[in-house]
């Protein structure tokens, strides 16, 4: 997959940090902009489309199947049109969902495509450091220097200091032959969370007849189609999980499925009687490396940029917006990601 081998001793123009779907992103346009193919440095320790790739494959999306061929074709050095394989997905309807692992797939094959145009470095950022001439990249694989510096390292389930356990991972909770192996009839389990990933989880415990105890801070909200606009687009439940949550937590409730505030004075007795507890309450960003830099690190949701010349993309680094009714939320999605680069773009290349 890997056809060259980068250079320690060349400065680069670009680097970029990750090749998940918003590595993916960052590569290409990069490339559709005109950046010099050899100017761009890629560093990623496996190249498997990032956690879509490896850890959520057999989780159901809530982004409509349209949105994500619309991502394969945004960039012209994804050259997706000449892929000789017809992946599933082409074939979905186009306002339906899917398992991830359809997306992941193509996004393979595009992710081995651009290896073989750009410097590709597999391993992983162990230092960051702000030099003058722009950002020095430790690596397992030796050091390298970067004038522009792309981070797009994605972010791990949050899970709260304190947290109860016997803790299941959030990834285990979402894949239902991995959660078959890991619970017995016996087990009671807890799930915090009452968004999307909170709902996988509590669906396929109860696939297996498991009881289940759903704490929850806020009422289950729901994603509102209008003509030009969607309501909690980001926050509210979509698709398969919106339909189940719908029936089966509020229509006529399950009777393994308990639901309970956590601010319930009951809460702490019964989340005693719990044998695991899983969190789904979001996500933060993955750090995967110590950064030295004499500026403090923030991120501009509106810019992409956390210090002079470095920058982020991705469900680490969302694009913060404010909808028609005044309510901000991070815009998270593959399509998102690539529609949020295209303005931020010009931005990194002028700087």
């Amino acid at each position: 997959m890997i056809s060259r081998i980068p250079s320690t001793s060349n400065p680069f123009t670009w680097a970029v940090v990750g090749a998940g779907p918003a590595g993916l992103a960052v590569v290409g346009k990069l490339l559709d902009g005109g950046a010099d193919p050899l100017s761009i440095l890629w560093i990623d320790p496996a190249f498997q489309v990032g956690d879509l790739g490896t850890k959520w494959r057999v989780v159901s999306g809530n982004t409509k199947v349209g949105l994500f061929i619309k991502f394969l074709y945004a960039c012209r050095s994804f050259e997706y049109k000449t892929c000789p394989k017809s992946f599933l997905i082409n074939h979905l309807p186009a306002d339906g969902t899917c398992l991830l692992k359809e997306i992941a797939d193509p996004l393979q094959w595009i992710s081995n495509h651009l290896c073989q145009k750009v410097a590709v470095c597999q391993g992983t950022v162990r230092v960051l450091t702000r030099q003058d001439a722009g950002w020095q990249l430790t690596t397992d694989a030796g050091v390298f220097m970067a004038k522009k510096v792309i981070l797009a390292t994605g972010a791990d389930p949050r899970v709260p200091e304190g947290a109860r356990t016997p803790l299941m991972p959030l990834e285990v909770a979402m894949d239902f032959e991995r959660l078959k192996e890991a619970c017995s009839a016996s087990d009671r389990i807890a799930v915090f969370g009452s968004s999307h990933s909170a709902i996988v989880a509590l669906y396929n415990l109860a696939a297996l007849g498991i009881e289940t105890v759903n704490v929850y801070r806020s009422p289950l909200k729901y994603a509102s189609y209008y003509e030009d606009w969607i309501l909690y687009d980001n926050t509210g439940l979509k698709g398969y999980s919106a339909t189940w949550a719908k029936e089966h937590m509020e229509d006529a409730p399950l009777k393994t499925l308990m639901r309970v505030h956590q601010d319930d004075p009951a809460c702490e007795k019964i989340l005693s009687a719990c044998t695991k507890y899983v969190y789904a309450t979001g996500f933060e960003k993955r750090v995967i490396f110590e950064t030295s830099a004499p500026l403090p690190l923030t991120y501009n949701d509106q810019t992409g940029e956390i210090a002079p010349h470095l920058y982020g993309l991705g469900i680490a680094f969302p694009e913060g917006k404010t909808d028609k009714l005044g309510n901000f939320e991070y815009s998270v999605g593959l399509w998102k990601f690539m529609a949020y680069l295209e303005r931020i773009l010009p931005l990194w290349f002028a700087a």
